[in-house]
């Protein structure tokens, strides 16, 4: 077995209740394994991809530590990620990178 002390994913779809998913079953099954087997998760995705979900499952947004997104992140929704205990990074000109 491998582990990690810290992955990134690269996220497909973000969302509260469907959690991190990925248009292909194999990919999001890796990555379901990878996430269970780190100490720390970062995950990366644009604003976009929030509120969106795809057809297989990685896992629950409980798993990330850290989401690194751009500056388009609606405040509200970066607050609801906070609430879950996950540390946001916003990147780009204005951000907090």
């Amino acid at each position: 077995m491998l582990y990690w002390d810290t992955c990134f994913i690269g996220v497909t779809a973000i969302d509260l209740e469907y959690g991190l998913t990925s248009i292909n079953l194999n990919i999001a099954a890796l990555e379901k394994k990878m996430m269970e087997r780190s100490r720390r998760v970062v995950a990366l995705c644009d604003s976009s991809k929030f509120g969106r979900h795809a057809y297989a499952m990685s896992g629950p947004v409980g798993v990330i530590d850290v989401l690194i997104t751009d500056i388009g992140l609606n405040s509200e929704v970066a607050e609801d990620y906070r609430a879950q205990g996950i540390e946001i990074v916003l990147a780009g000109p204005g951000g907090n990178h």
